[in-house]
C-alpha cells in the first residue's frame, strides 16, 4: 500500500505483476505508468475530489471514497 499526502507530485510506474493499492489522502497530482509486458492489478483510491490521477487502462480509479474514513 502507498499512501500520499501534503501536496504530493508523484509518477509511479510500475514494473511487477503484485496488487498495488495507491491512497491519495490530501490534494495530489499522481500519475501511473505500467510497463508493457506487466499486467499489476492497481487499484488508485482518491479520498478528495481535489487531487489529480493520470493513469493507463490498466488501473482502476475509484474517486471521493469517503466511506473508507470511517
Amino acid at each position: 500500500m502507498i499512501y500520499l499526502r501534503d501536496d504530493s507530485v508523484t509518477h509511479l510506474i510500475v514494473h511487477t505483476s503484485e496488487k498495488i493499492i495507491v491512497h491519495t489522502v490530501e490534494d495530489n497530482l499522481l500519475s501511473v505508468e505500467v510497463g508493457s509486458s506487466y499486467k499489476p492489478d492497481v487499484l488508485v483510491l482518491s479520498h478528495l475530489k481535489r487531487s489529480v490521477v493520470f493513469t493507463t487502462k490498466n488501473v482502476k480509479f475509484e474517486e471521493n471514497v469517503d466511506y473508507l474514513k470511517s
